[in-house]
């Protein structure tokens, strides 16, 4: 049983350090002369649904793939009810996963959305480490 914990954490370690990479790419892109927003705000939902799926992990609850950051809280409330309250603000970043990568529905964020998004993604960093010991 112990092993099953200890590759459990592993897993949660990894996609714990692949959200904080996509918050390091949204800060770096944030820097740059010409800021990408549609990146960062990319890089901002990633990062949410990975820490979220990182608490869903820690928890040994399965989810289907999907970047729909709605469907991912309401699993995430099934284990603490009061995570989609405290965290809801970062669904309206689940049209960063997809929308913004196909020029068909492609607009460009507003600066003003992109600092929004990583603010959002420091959040749910913030809360969801606080819920998992790693």
């Amino acid at each position: 049983m112990k092993k099953k914990q200890n590759n459990v954490i592993e897993l949660v370690k990894k996609w714990v350090k692949k959200a904080d990479n996509d918050i390091i790419t949204a800060e770096n892109l944030l820097k740059c002369k010409t800021i990408i927003t549609d990146s960062v705000c990319f890089h901002c939902q990633q990062a949410v649904e990975k820490y979220l799926k990182a608490y869903l992990i820690y928890n040994q609850k399965y989810f289907e793939k999907t970047h729909d950051i709605e469907r991912i809280l309401e699993l995430c409330s099934q284990i603490n009810p009061d995570i989609y309250d405290q965290l809801e603000d970062s669904i309206s970043l689940t049209g960063y996963s997809v929308d913004l990568r196909y020029p068909e529905e492609f607009y460009e964020p507003l600066a003003s959305e992109a600092k929004d998004s990583l603010k959002i993604a420091k959040k749910v960093k913030r809360y969801i480490l606080k819920l998992i010991s790693i």
